[in-house]
């Protein structure tokens, strides 16, 4: 009778590439003095928004400009603080 699963020995974790990408990626940012923020929720739940009052709380008047003709939720920013 053959058995209903097998097992499979795992010596590297599945995510091993992936973990290492983003270990260089962290140095690479941390060279260049640059803050990476990944905002991920559904659409609708108001990442955009939640982003740009932070950043204008922070930072206060600022000018965003969007590679998107139509909208900023379309295109990454760019951003000049004053």
């Amino acid at each position: 009778m053959t058995e209903p699963y097998k097992i499979i020995e795992v010596k590297e974790s599945v995510f091993a590439d992936n973990d290492r990408e983003a270990a260089r990626l962290r140095t690479q940012l941390k060279q260049d003095r640059t803050f990476l923020l990944n905002l991920m929720s559904s659409p609708g739940s108001g990442k955009t928004t939640t982003l740009l009052r932070t950043l204008e709380a922070l930072f206060g008047r600022m000018y965003f400009f969007s590679s998107a003709e139509t909208s900023l939720q379309a295109s990454p920013l760019s951003v000049r603080i004053d």
